[in-house]
């Protein structure tokens, strides 16, 4: 199993004055890296050659993975997902999936306009 590096992380329900931080090695900013692979059986872990990386479907360091992260991030910051740390049993994947249940159709938009906008 390969374990690819965070892409961004946030404190839980943090509300207004939250810090989103960035991998500046993950897939927000890159399309591909060094990863680990992890035996399913325990034991130790090995570095890969740099590979692909994505944000759920879509390929790293492009504004779909972009907009996906920050509001995989934001879903934590307003408590709208459940804490999903070291994505232990899947949880993050699980929380991905269930922003581009929602919000799919947006940041397919944000990509066709080239821009992300926000309006209050």
């Amino acid at each position: 199993m390969y374990r690819d590096p965070y892409v961004a992380k946030v404190g839980q329900d943090t509300g207004a004055f939250a810090t989103i931080t960035l991998n500046a090695g993950g897939a927000f900013f890159h399309v591909q890296a060094t990863t680990l692979v992890v035996s399913k059986e325990g034991g130790l872990s090995t570095i890969a050659r740099p590979r692909l990386i994505n944000v759920g479907p879509y390929t790293g360091d492009t504004v779909a993975a972009q907009t996906l992260a920050l509001l995989h991030e934001f879903g934590h910051v307003l408590n709208l997902l459940p804490v999903d740390f070291d994505n232990e049993n899947g949880k993050s994947v699980q929380n991905t999936a269930e922003v581009l249940r929602f919000c799919r159709l947006q940041i397919a938009s944000t990509v066709k306009r080239g821009t992300l906008s926000a309006t209050r």
